[in-house]
């Protein structure tokens, strides 16, 4: 019998379906007009927002995870990692909904370069569910290499 539940929120990016732990979500966002672009922000830096009076970055998902379909995002969701004490939000396509899932129903990833996917829900859909500790290093990690030409200290 499975005792451990996870309550997820999916979602869309580009026709592909993620998921994220519901605790991990903390709000969802219906249009971009308040994100404010960034200079040098390169493609995976969209720009940031004002969140809760905290102003946070705003990524491209798609870009991030390399998704170059020309479908339209038009919703954001912005995330939490209470461990990190981090606060992000993301670009995404659609919500897909809210839902109650059995932790062994998820299937491990087996692509070791894919850190940032915890494992697959539903084989029939496909749905990736991301770890959103591990997204925001690999992000952290592609915006850095995109940005370190940009250093500050250059103009002072």
């Amino acid at each position: 019998m499975d005792f451990e539940f996870l309550k997820i929120i999916t979602f869309e990016v580009k026709g592909r379906c993620f998921a994220l732990p519901s605790n991990n979500v903390k709000e969802i966002i219906d249009t971009l007009d308040s994100v404010k672009d960034v200079r040098y922000g390169g493609d995976i830096l969209k720009g940031v927002m004002n969140f809760d009076g905290n102003l946070i970055s705003v990524l491209d998902l798609p870009a991030l995870l390399d998704m170059h379909e020309d479908e339209s995002v038009s919703m954001i969701i912005a995330c939490k990692d209470k461990d990190m004490d981090a606060s992000v939000a993301m670009l995404i396509s659609s919500i897909k909904g809210i839902e109650t899932i059995g932790m062994s129903s998820v299937t491990p990833s087996q692509d070791d370069d894919v850190e940032y996917i915890q494992g697959f829900l539903r084989e029939d859909e496909n749905v990736a569910l991301l770890d959103l500790k591990k997204l925001l290093d690999y992000a952290g990690t592609r915006i850095d290499s995109v940005n370190h030409i940009f250093d500050v200290s250059d103009y002072n």
